[in-house]
């Protein structure tokens, strides 16, 4: 079983010891949401943004099945 998320990732301005910020977006949406917003977020931020592993139907992923 592959347990990794996909992600994307904004680098920091700093070489070391940047401080992390993860962000996991809300039902039905997806990595981008909010992502889209990174670049009003300090540089000094190593941004790391999570898509949920759940797909939806026609769109989006969840964090868990919603019954």
């Amino acid at each position: 079983m592959d347990s990794s998320l996909f992600h994307i990732t904004r680098p920091s301005t700093l070489k070391e010891n940047a401080p992390l910020l993860i962000m996991f977006h809300g039902f039905g949406s997806d990595e981008n949401d909010l992502f889209s917003f990174a670049s009003e977020l300090p540089e000094e931020l190593f941004i790391i943004s999570v898509r949920a592993p759940y797909a939806m139907q026609p769109y989006g992923n969840a964090w868990y099945a919603i019954n």
